[in-house]
């Protein structure tokens, strides 16, 4: 669970002894022959100096050096120190701090990521509220614009239909006016002066509820 990223695969081999410097030689070629990795530790845990003197080895330190792939040795105890720990590409103080050496990176990169999503939500909530704040002023220009253009559409017909209503003769009747023409020879004449009617014209008098026929004395 400390570094699930990390697949192991482990190659055993004699870490004290005579035979021990051959033994991890024969590992370390084989795990060049065998599945791709990233990275290859030796671990050996701590002994006495005799115990570890194995990794003193010339031939031994000789094949790590030139080894082509990143090594990390992790030999005894803090305190111990051998060849092989010189040639390898990080030394570990312990078996169990090489073991941390893989996982920290990953911890390293997860917090790293965590981070980068925190502050990546973080900005894209900041730009959603940015973006919901001129939504809204926006929505609230167009309705008061849009809501002024209706009245000022509203006062015009308005203004047009009350025009048009004092310009309708029906409006003058309702107001108690009337409209009173003369026939002469069968033709009616609206009368807008008395000298243009003399005695015995038929007038007609138009009100807002019917006419009134009257002859002129």
């Amino acid at each position: 669970g400390y570094a699930p990223h990390v697949e192991l695969v482990i190659y055993p081999s004699t870490m004290q002894g005579l035979t021990a410097p051959h033994s991890v030689i024969e590992s370390l070629a084989l795990a060049l022959e065998g599945p791709t990795l990233d990275l290859v530790l030796i671990l050996r845990g701590g002994g006495s100096s005799e115990d570890l003197s194995c990794f003193n080895d010339e031939k031994l330190v000789r094949f790590i050096a030139s080894y082509p792939l990143p090594l990390i040795s992790g030999i005894g105890h803090e305190v111990d120190y051998t060849l092989v720990d010189f040639v390898a590409d990080f030394r570990a103080a312990t078996p169990s701090a090489a073991a941390h050496q893989l996982g920290s990176n990953f911890l390293d990169a997860k917090r790293g990521l965590n981070q980068l999503l925190v502050a990546g939500k973080r900005t894209i909530q900041s730009k959603l509220d940015r973006y919901s704040q001129r939504l809204a002023h926006s929505m609230s220009f167009i309705k008061y614009d849009s809501t002024n253009r209706i009245l000022r559409v509203e006062d015009r017909l308005n203004a047009l239909s009350q025009r048009l209503k004092m310009a309708n003769p029906l409006t003058k009747f309702e107001q108690g006016y009337s409209r009173t023409y003369v026939e002469k020879e069968g033709v009616k004449h609206i009368v807008r002066h008395a000298k243009e009617v003399t005695s015995g014209d038929t007038l007609v008098t138009q009100l807002r509820d019917g006419v009134i026929h009257s002859t002129c004395n």
